[in-house]
């Protein structure tokens, strides 16, 4: 998936995102926003970016908890997982 924006659960509980390929997103490839109890794994992510040239491959944050994150595959990103006020990941 080549993709301006990206996979994003706000205020969102129990979704499953899994098995995506995305390259070149920009901002988070995957971002969970104020979102708890949601499954992430299996994911292919690489080369996400901004502006600025920083991206993270999976952002958590605004308060995500007990957030489940599994064998993703993440590579060429600013950060892989960014975790921003969000606990018990």
């Amino acid at each position: 998936m080549n993709n301006e924006g990206q996979i994003e659960l706000e205020y969102s509980a129990n979704n499953t995102i899994s098995e995506n390929n995305m390259s070149n997103s920009k901002r988070s490839a995957i971002l969970i926003y104020h979102s708890s109890n949601n499954s992430i794994y299996e994911n292919n992510i690489t080369n996400s970016y901004n502006s600025s040239g920083y991206g993270n491959g999976i952002g958590l944050t605004a308060f995500s908890d007990n957030n489940t994150l599994s064998r993703n595959n993440i590579t060429n990103n600013d950060h892989g997982i960014n975790l921003h006020f969000s606990n018990c990941n």
